[in-house]
């Protein structure tokens, strides 16, 4: 019996890694999933930031990409008609989006709401922690215009929407009111440690880390800051593909000002790949984002055995009771800070501690069958509904 297929549409994809979460939830869900579901994923032709398309793969054709087909569009190509043709011409049980504001959800949805692809299956749109007031917040009336006329266009009516969280869903419902939302949190790779031999932790000394796209979002500014008055002799290494060059501009200049003991460097980018073992290296992992609707790295530095302190704005809570690390509100600097500053004077005892708890806390959420059953439960209800 054939399987359902669900057709994706996603800004970025493998062999892409600069994106973000979305494309490893999406390269996740293919391979957990792969067993039901027959994933056609369309995508562009290039990563994130890059002018060049990706070398030796053909644009405009079908590729396998593990457990899945992949469809690269060159910009040329990606049009309202263009995607009205390709999803005409592809058999589909579902449309699944992974963003709201994202030309690669609003191009295509128009043309299946204009009727310009034919007869078409019932949407799901994944808007992957937009709606959280952190994010909303950043370009904001750009982005509430949009929302406004989403809702008077009435282009999300058949929508099923997918939140990653309970909160996510409560932010969805403020927007669109009595819509149907299946809450199914994002898949996550098989849990793992490293092995690689790392430096013991030393009073006096820490070894940090932020990895993330360089943007208003993620708040290295705010990481910086945090850092500013902190005593003894701080590493800080910042990982990720510069999004926003203006904001990339205040993050520098905030590098320049900060005490001789703190020392911070930009490292550039790292492949997938290679993140389990360099979060292993640190001593914890700097992320004060304004906003995740999950959070993967966050993930991947606990099941590396790297402590984290975040903010309070994403789904990873109670860390500190986890003995896995801090989630505390952004607003509160001096709190951040006091944990920076108990993390510099920690020694090897207490901070293996921490290790330990972070591990556990990461393979707990890996081994969640219960996560994987819901997305599964979100891809049948989408297909059962799709001719709605």
């Amino acid at each position: 019996m054939p399987r359902p297929i669900i057709l994706t549409f996603i800004g970025r994809y493998l062999p892409g890694y600069k994106a973000g979460g979305a494309l490893r939830t999406v390269a996740n869900m293919a391979e957990a999933l792969s067993d039901e579901f027959d994933f056609r994923i369309v995508t562009s032709d290039r990563d994130s930031g890059d002018d060049a398309p990706y070398p030796s793969i053909d644009c405009c054709q079908w590729h396998r990409v593990g457990k899945a087909l992949v469809y690269y569009l060159p910009a040329e190509e990606f049009s309202v008609r263009g995607c009205a043709r390709l999803i005409a011409a592809t058999p589909h049980d579902t449309v699944y989006f992974q963003s709201f504001f994202s030309s690669f959800t609003i191009k295509p949805l128009m043309a299946m709401r204009l009727g310009l692809a034919g007869k078409t299956s019932r949407p799901v749109v994944a808007p992957r922690g937009e709606f959280y007031p952190g994010a909303l917040a950043i370009r904001r009336t750009k982005k509430l215009c949009f929302l406004y006329a989403a809702r008077l266009s009435g282009i999300h009516s058949r929508t099923l929407w997918q939140a990653s969280s309970e909160e996510e869903a409560v932010a969805i419902r403020d927007w669109f009111g009595p819509a149907e939302i299946a809450v199914a949190p994002d898949l996550v790779a098989t849990s793992s440690t490293s092995s690689e031999e790392r430096t013991q932790k030393t009073s006096g000394t820490l070894r940090a880390f932020f990895l993330s796209r360089i943007c208003p979002k993620k708040n290295l500014t705010g990481a910086l800051r945090m850092l500013a008055g902190v005593k003894g002799e701080v590493m800080f290494d910042i990982f990720g593909p510069v999004e926003d060059t203006g904001y990339w501009q205040e993050c520098r200049k905030a590098m320049t000002e900060l005490p001789g003991n703190i020392h911070a460097t930009y490292r550039g980018t790292i492949p997938h790949e290679a993140v389990p073992q360099t979060a292993a290296g640190y001593d914890l992992f700097l992320f004060p984002t304004a906003g995740e609707n999950f959070g993967h790295v966050i993930m991947e530095a606990l099941s590396a055995g790297c402590p984290v302190l975040i903010s309070d704005q994403t789904p990873w809570r109670d860390l500190e009771a986890a003995k896995a690390g801090w989630d505390l509100p952004l607003e509160e600097t001096d709190r951040f800070r006091s944990v920076l500053q108990t993390c510099v004077e920690m020694d090897e005892t207490a901070h293996s501690l921490l290790r330990l708890g972070a591990s556990r806390k990461g393979a707990s959420y890996a081994n969640d069958r219960s996560v994987t059953e819901a997305n599964r439960e979100l891809l049948r209800s989408a297909v059962r509904s799709r001719s709605l």
